[in-house]
């Protein structure tokens, strides 16, 4: 069975194709990855102007700046980011199916961004952070020993 196996948080991005080979099991070869700045830009970066005042518009009557607002937007950005690269990797290997890894505090929120037809494809979710694990980490979540 071809199977791609995915990783990621809302700053890092894995995916892999499994590979099972007669004398050593199973491997992973890594097929992209990515890195999303926005995830790791610092708050006065994204947030302030160069001299560290909160940005908030040149009239009188702009919207009040708010913080929280702003992050939350950040992350919805980030998920889609993360769906539409997952989306990208699925389309282009086409596998017959697939293994998610990610936190419980984003996966569903990404998966649900993902077209019907790519989350039936999903084989295996592991509610775990494996981005930056060791490729034997990430095998002992999806492998059968």
């Amino acid at each position: 069975m071809d199977t791609v196996i995915v990783t990621t948080n809302l700053g890092h991005f894995k995916a892999f194709r499994l590979l099972k080979t007669p004398e050593w099991g199973y491997k992973l070869e890594l097929l992209d990855e990515l890195e999303f700045p926005e995830a790791h830009a610092r708050y006065a970066d994204r947030y302030t102007d160069s001299a560290g005042r909160r940005a908030s518009g040149s009239t009188v009557h702009a919207p009040p700046f708010e913080p929280r607002a702003a992050e939350q937007e950040t992350a919805r950005r980030l998920v889609k980011l993360a769906a539409r690269q997952i989306q990208a990797v699925l389309e282009r290997e086409q596998p017959e199916g697939w293994h998610f890894a990610a936190r419980d505090e984003v996966r569903q929120s990404i998966l649900d961004a993902l077209e019907p037809a790519m989350r039936e494809r999903v084989v295996k979710v592991a509610p775990v952070d494996l981005t930056k694990s060791p490729v034997q980490d990430v095998l002992s979540h999806f492998v059968p020993r």
